[in-house]
């Protein structure tokens, strides 16, 4: 296994690996960080549990809770750090039941957890394509589908008409606002106002998130080891192979301006010297090569028109109304 730690440095052997892990999720969920206490007339806002709510709260958790909740885990759930499923506690409720009921109503009268029920295992699972659970939050109503446990909710009243049931994930949300100044304003105050209250940071893309795609088209040049291409051979490449290996993201995001002159000047580097670390003054700018041929340039790409023509795209379908469920969407709830 090989993976990159926070500092940047490639791990592979098994400590290193370890340890990269042990450091990002103790940085993650062990350090400790003073956060602002959310003003009061915030919370007023919102549901607030009222006397019968803390009542039931604290009750005492009876028994019969406990098996309910355990026998409603699906079988196939993932084992703890022991190794046993759901389905054993099931099979084995008979001999070991009063002692599970015993253990969970011990932690809600103490309040202490034994460590090793609270570990956690780390395991690296590939994404499946043909399996998906979604959900909806709305004013407390929930909404989504489950493929994997058959179970059907109803439509968010937003995407009811257009039978839209995947808009939102369990940890995904779309936040929409109109695009003048004033409301960028305020839906950047809110998030600061989120990340000092819950000590959760926004982020938007950085010029590091990036860096991948200037290395996709590096890596890519070194794989052609000793080749030496002639002019035509490396414009060919240029326009065909190592402009357009970042089109998706470019199709997605305003890249970083940074990312774009890294992107430009590797191509140029390879363009004149069939290396990504080209040193010399080149022959003739960039500017000039990404004019057409008929204005005496060699009809390269230039990358920061490119990806602001394809962000422009996704307007263009929405004004279109392209067959898209996205585009259908947008068409009946804000045009």
């Amino acid at each position: 296994m090989l993976i990159e730690d926070r500092n940047g440095h490639m791990c592979d052997t098994p400590e290193q690996v370890h340890n990269a892990f042990l450091e990002y999720y103790q940085s993650l969920l062990g350090a400790k960080q003073e956060t602002k206490r959310v003003h009061r007339k915030i919370i007023e806002q919102g549901p607030r549990c009222n006397v019968d709510h803390h009542s039931l709260l604290n009750r005492q958790v009876i028994g019969k809770e406990v098996r309910n909740i355990l026998f409603g885990i699906p079988d196939i759930k993932s084992p703890g750090p022991d190794g046993y499923t759901s389905k054993f506690f099931k099979d084995a409720w008979g001999v070991i039941g009063g002692d599970v009921i015993t253990a969970v109503q011990d932690f809600f009268t103490h309040k202490k957890l034994l460590r090793k029920i609270n570990a956690t295992t780390l395991t690296l699972v590939p994404k499946l394509y043909n399996y998906f659970k979604l959900l909806f939050i709305s004013n407390g109503d929930i909404f989504g589908y489950s493929q994997a446990d058959k179970f059907e909710f109803n439509y968010h009243p937003l995407c009811k008409e257009v039978k839209l049931e995947n808009l939102m994930f369990a940890d995904d949300v779309l936040l929409f606002s109109r695009g003048d100044a004033c409301s960028m304003m305020l839906l950047l105050r809110s998030f600061s106002t989120f990340s000092e209250a819950s000590g959760l940071q926004t982020t938007r893309l950085k010029k590091t998130d990036c860096e991948c795609l200037v290395e996709k088209i590096c890596s890519r040049i070194h794989n052609y080891g000793a080749k030496k291409f002639s002019y035509t051979g490396r414009l060919v490449l240029v326009k065909s192979v190592h402009s357009t290996l970042h089109s998706y993201w470019a199709s997605m995001f305003v890249l970083p301006k940074g990312i774009i002159s890294k992107i430009e000047a590797t191509c140029r580097n390879f363009l004149w010297d069939n290396s990504p670390d080209y040193r010399r003054i080149p022959l003739v700018t960039w500017d000039k090569l990404s004019c057409s041929k008929e204005e005496g340039g060699l009809g390269l790409k230039d990358q920061e028109t490119m990806n602001k023509a394809m962000i422009g795209r996704l307007v263009h379908w929405i004004m279109e109304e392209k067959d898209l469920i996205w585009v259908q969407w947008v068409n009946k709830n804000y045009l």
